[in-house]
């Protein structure tokens, strides 16, 4: 089971890595049909790699305290960064004010809320992810613990079905703009249990070759094609991207359905690359590069006049290669600076250094 070994699993090093890739390029890329299936899955597959990584073996407050060191401290620490570097920039380039809000006191308390609806969290949108995660780790605790009180066998799997009604029912009759993003945790929830289920039941150990190799591949395919047709005729129902910051779901049984395809087609592509040494340091280094990857990507979407023209034209092959190409340069732009962070200041990241002196980094939010 993936939750008792001590040492990172490869595979899932390199779904996090690809699954950091396609958050920047859906934040890169304007609407269109590759904005559409890359969001159809990712956020979803994002929660489903945590539960696969959740270890249930500690106390409630050595785990709220875990947590909140991972996960709250590049919170708060890259909002503050990023509400007083948008807040500087706009006095020295006052145009920045016509795509941000950078008043003080209003990012501030959206900050201290942790809510991004509606879309109000734009000096660095993507950290709604840190909050939302939060809570969702919190209720994922508080599922396991009384799984192993009630002790019946299948609680996990009627905790997962019970949260996609109650996620369907908040969706479908009240529009709710809770703390942290809590309406979002509801449904982010049932991908990260299904994380901790699967979990359970891969065996990291055995390889894939040969004729399962072939069989793999196949059913690879099959995942990818049928989770991009079922995010694209989502989107047709939906009139736009489904976007998990704004509970924007569009039809529930295609939601679920592509997220699911996408996820298993994305996961094998995973387990069929094996080893990547630069995707597995990508997914190492995810959190850092989310938390700054919205500078070097607003900087060509708005600054940079030659990328910010051809960005706007999304699926075209200006589009395209802009988009591919602003998406390098901003991933690793941001993996340098986390490198640096991870160096000279890992608790920036939630990080530690090993009390051995190795220099060697532990990441609470995979521990």
């Amino acid at each position: 089971m993936v939750r008792n070994l001590k040492e990172r699993v490869s595979w899932i090093d390199i779904a996090k890595g690809l699954c950091i890739i396609f958050v920047v390029l859906g934040h890169v890329m304007s609407p269109g049909v590759i904005r559409t299936y890359v969001y159809s899955f990712h956020m979803p597959m994002f929660f489903l790699l945590g539960g696969i990584c959740y270890k249930h073996k500690y106390s409630f407050k050595s785990f709220i305290i875990k947590r909140a060191k991972g996960i709250l401290i590049p919170y708060f620490v890259f909002s503050v960064i990023s509400i007083l570097l948008f807040f500087v920039a706009a006095k020295i380039m006052p145009s920045i004010s016509d795509v941000l809000n950078c008043d003080l006191k209003d990012n501030t308390l959206v900050m201290l809320y942790g809510n991004s609806k509606p879309d109000c969290m734009k000096y660095n949108s993507p950290l709604w992810f840190l909050p939302c995660y939060f809570l969702v780790v919190i209720e994922a605790f508080g599922i396991e613990s009384l799984k192993q009180k009630v002790k019946f066998a299948y609680f996990r799997e009627v905790a997962i079905v019970v949260n996609i009604i109650v996620a369907t029912l908040l969706n479908l009759f009240l529009k709710l703009r809770l703390p942290f993003q809590l309406e979002t945790s509801v449904s982010m929830l049932v991908w990260y249990e299904l994380g901790v289920l699967a979990g359970e039941k891969l065996d990291n150990k055995k390889s894939i070759s040969g004729k399962s190799r072939i069989i793999t591949i196949v059913i690879t395919l099959a995942c990818l094609v049928s989770g991009f047709v079922m995010g694209y005729i989502n989107r047709r129902i939906t009139g736009t991207s489904l976007q998990v910051r704004e509970d924007i779901y569009g039809s529930f049984a295609l939601y679920y359905f592509g997220a699911v395809a996408g996820i298993i087609g994305w996961c094998l592509v995973s387990r069929l690359i094996c080893k990547s040494a630069v995707f597995e340091k990508l997914g190492q280094m995810s959190i850092a590069i989310l938390v700054l990857h919205k500078f070097p990507v607003l900087f060509f979407q708005e600054i940079l006049p030659v990328t910010k023209k051809w960005l706007e034209k999304g699926d075209s092959l200006k589009g395209i290669v802009s988009g591919v190409f602003v998406t390098i340069i901003s991933i690793a732009a941001s993996y340098i600076i986390g490198a640096l962070i991870v160096r000279f200041c890992p608790i920036l990241l939630g990080r530690s250094k090993n009390k051995k002196g190795s220099g060697s980094i532990v990441q609470a939010v995979d521990k």
